[in-house]
């Protein structure tokens, strides 16, 4: 079972210029605090090509200390445009992503699409060179995120657990360790606990499948 999971984010829908810093708000809801602080990142998508040109524009972390509902707000600075490898990649569609990680590990996911518009006619000889940062302006489609969920081992004794049954004698273990499996597959079953009433939407879920 999750032990925190995305409730809610809210996001700027305004078309407003670049070069502005975002407003990213972020809604949790705890039922057993983990032991480790929880790490949100934002990401823009610099090139649909090739992902070393992503740039991370904000990277923290959260603690968790309590149950309940918890609110936080990041303000990253806007993409930097100069390492945007073409002016194709910088105007029309891109996204934007804010993820969730524990102990390093993804488990939440949540897609924009960005749509960057020059307030001119671009012309034939239009490069990035020559061309008014202050004039291109973007619009965050914050009504129709794409969200993803990944699992996650939440359960911080079944780490201390395994680590004491690997110092054991395999052949007086092996009772023990089906046991601490089918504990594990059975605690981790729906972690998610997502309904129709999660604030998406149980249909615009992608839950990623057992590996």
């Amino acid at each position: 079972m999750a032990k925190v999971h995305v409730s809610n984010i809210l996001v700027s829908p305004q078309r407003e210029p670049f070069c502005l810093p975002l407003k990213i708000q972020v809604f949790l809801e705890c039922s057993t605090p983990p032991t480790e602080e929880v790490e949100f990142r934002v990401i823009y998508i610099g090139s649909a090509e090739n992902s070393d040109y992503d740039q991370v524009l904000e990277d923290i972390m959260v603690p968790v200390k309590s149950v309940g509902s918890l609110s936080f707000e990041m303000t990253p600075e806007a993409p930097n445009y100069l390492k945007i490898p073409s002016i194709d990649d910088l105007l029309g569609v891109s996204a934007l992503l804010v993820c969730a990680f524990y102990r390093g590990k993804e488990f939440f996911r949540c897609s924009y699409f960005v749509h960057n518009s020059y307030a001119e006619e671009i012309h034939e000889d239009f490069t990035k060179e020559n061309f008014d940062i202050n004039k291109v302006f973007r619009t965050i489609y914050a009504e129709k995120p794409r969200v993803t969920l990944m699992e996650v081992d939440w359960n911080d004794e079944l780490s201390q657990l395994y680590g004491e049954l690997i110092r054991l004698d395999q052949t007086d273990d092996l009772d023990m360790l089906r046991s601490a499996n089918n504990k594990m597959f059975s605690e981790l079953e729906n972690p998610f606990q997502l309904n129709e009433n999660s604030f998406l939407g149980s249909n615009m879920y992608v839950q990623q499948p057992k590996k």
